[in-house]
């Protein structure tokens, strides 16, 4: 039986686009260009929220830094 630290969870496109709040088109060229990961099953590209984490702190922004 798997932990709860070994499932990761798997967000939708749509659920990317409200957390990111921004739109399908920039979300879209994010996942593209593989600047955010994503899994493709099927039809359907799904993101693990840890890789949207890190995404996210990758690009916060910190005032007075070149």
């Amino acid at each position: 039986m798997e932990s709860q630290t070994e499932r990761q969870e798997l967000l939708t496109v749509e659920e990317v686009v409200r957390i990111l709040r921004c739109g399908r088109t920039t979300t879209n060229q994010l996942l593209w260009s593989g600047q955010l990961p994503s899994v493709k099953i099927g039809r359907r590209r799904l993101v693990r929220q840890a890789d949207l984490e890190r995404f996210l702190e990758a690009h916060q922004y910190h005032p007075g830094e070149q």
